[in-house]
C-alpha cells in the first residue's frame, strides 16, 4: 500500500466533550488521502472509547495510547517517528479543521516547492463552539521572519510541513510549554521558509482545560532561556529592536495581568508589522 500524502497528528488529554468534532472534521475532509495518528496522553476520561468507536468505521486511525502522562514534546516526537507522509499535519483534540483545510495547505506546498511550512488563520470559539472572534497571523514570508525569535507568528493546530523537514529539527522536550516556540525559533534561525494562508481554516477552541500558565514568571524565565540558547546556536545576532523586546518580556511579563499582556501583544505586533 502506498504511503500517504499527509499524515494528520492529534495528541490530546481528557478532551471527551470536543473529540466527536475533532475526529469528526478530519475525516470528513475533502482530502482524504491520509493517515490519522491519534496519541491519548492517559486520559481519565472517556475519551479512549469515542476513539475506538471512530476506529470501528474508518481503518485510517492509529491510536496510541501513553501508559502515564507526558509532556507534549514527547508526544510530538513519538507521532514523527511513525508517521509515513509525505507531509505532516498538526491537530489538537479540541479544535475542529474547516473541511477544505487539508487540501488548500496541501495544494499550496505542492506548487511552492520553496516553502516548507504552510499554516492558517483560525476562528476562535468557546467551549461551547459559539464564535467570538478571529486569530491573525501575518501572511508572507518576509512578514514572518520579523517575528524570528520573539514569538509564535503561527497557529500550531494549523500547521501542514514537510515531514522530512520536521524529522530534521523534531520537538525538544527541555523547554516543556515551549516546545512550538523553540521548534519554530530553531526553524526561522535555519532560514526554513514560512507562508500563513489568508483564510481562516481552523475553529481555535478557548476552554477553561487549555488556559495554561505559560506566561507566569517562570514561563517567562523559560522562554528566555530558549530565546538565547538559540541565538547562541545558529550565530544570530539580534537588533536593537528585538534586544527590547526580549528582556522587556523577560522584566515585564510576571508582572503584567492577562489584560495587559494582550495589550503588550499588539503594541509589539503594530511595530513588527504594518497593517496589523
Amino acid at each position: 500500500m502506498p504511503a500517504p500524502k499527509i499524515s494528520v497528528v492529534m495528541p490530546f488529554y481528557n478532551c471527551e466533550k470536543y473529540l466527536d468534532d475533532s475526529i469528526s472534521s478530519i475525516l470528513s475532509q475533502t482530502f482524504q488521502d491520509i493517515e490519522y495518528i491519534i496519541i491519548d496522553d492517559a486520559s481519565t476520561d472517556a475519551s479512549e472509547e469515542i476513539v475506538r468507536k471512530y476506529m470501528e468505521k474508518d481503518t485510517r486511525i492509529q491510536y496510541i495510547r501513553n501508559p502515564e502522562n507526558k509532556w507534549k514534546a514527547y508526544n510530538c516526537n513519538l507521532w514523527i517517528d511513525r508517521a509515513s507522509g509525505v507531509y505532516i499535519a498538526i491537530m489538537d483534540g479540541d479544535d475542529v479543521s474547516l473541511p477544505t483545510r487539508l487540501e488548500e495547505e496541501f495544494l499550496f506546498l505542492e506548487s511552492h516547492s520553496d516553502i516548507d511550512v504552510v499554516g492558517t488563520q483560525q476562528i476562535l470559539i468557546d467551549s461551547d463552539g459559539k464564535e467570538f472572534g478571529e486569530l491573525h497571523k501575518p501572511v508572507s514570508s518576509e512578514e514572518i521572519s520579523k517575528a524570528k525569535i520573539l514569538f509564535q507568528p503561527m497557529n500550531h493546530p494549523t500547521m501542514l510541513i514537510r515531514a522530512d523537514v520536521l524529522r530534521r529539527f523534531r520537538y525538544r522536550e527541555k523547554y516543556g510549554e515551549f516546545e512550538d516556540n523553540d521548534l519554530y525559533m530553531r526553524l526561522f534561525l535555519a532560514w526554513i521558509r514560512w507562508y500563513n494562508l489568508p483564510k481562516s481554516l481552523c475553529l481555535y477552541r478557548i476552554h477553561e482545560n487549555n488556559v495554561n500558565n505559560k506566561w507566569s514568571r517562570m514561563g517567562a524565565l523559560k522562554f528566555y532561556k530558549c530565546q538565547m540558547e538559540n541565538i547562541r546556536t545558529y550565530n544570530y545576532t539580534p537588533s536593537l529592536k528585538e534586544y527590547v523586546f526580549i528582556y522587556g518580556y523577560l522584566v515585564t511579563w510576571s508582572l503584567l495581568t492577562p489584560t495587559q499582556q494582550r495589550t503588550l501583544q499588539r503594541w509589539i505586533k503594530t511595530l513588527l508589522y504594518k497593517n496589523l
